[in-house]
């Protein structure tokens, strides 16, 4: 059906559809500190990438003065679970996927600058 974004449940593990080794972005506005307790509830996305024990956050680019999470997303490669991170806007997935790491930190650091952040 056209203009209906693919949805896809994101479920920890090899049984994640399209989850693969690589290197992943996820794009998100970090409203308050990003901690998990043990035992805690998972409510953001990032929360369930963080919260499995083959995943590992290797840094960060931050544009603190600009809203520019979606013009970022737009111009990065798909990622593997469609509407993942994006539940509140019209992007296709807020998770891009690369098998290069540098190239993928390039781009979104690339992005940034030319879209006014760092």
């Amino acid at each position: 059906m056209a203009g209906r974004r693919r949805r896809e449940r994101f479920v920890r593990g090899p049984q994640s559809p399209g989850v693969t080794g690589g290197t992943y972005t996820l794009l998100f506005e970090l409203l308050e500190p990003a901690t998990l307790e043990v035992g805690e509830t998972r409510h953001w996305h990032v929360d369930y990438l963080l919260g499995h024990p083959g995943t590992e956050m290797r840094g960060d680019v931050r544009s603190p003065d600009a809203d520019i999470e979606c013009a970022v997303a737009r111009r990065l490669p798909d990622g593997p679970v469609g509407a993942f991170g994006a539940s509140d806007c019209d992007c296709d997935a807020h998770l891009a996927y690369s098998p290069e790491r540098d190239q993928l930190r390039a781009s979104v650091v690339d992005t940034h600058r030319r879209l006014g952040g760092e």
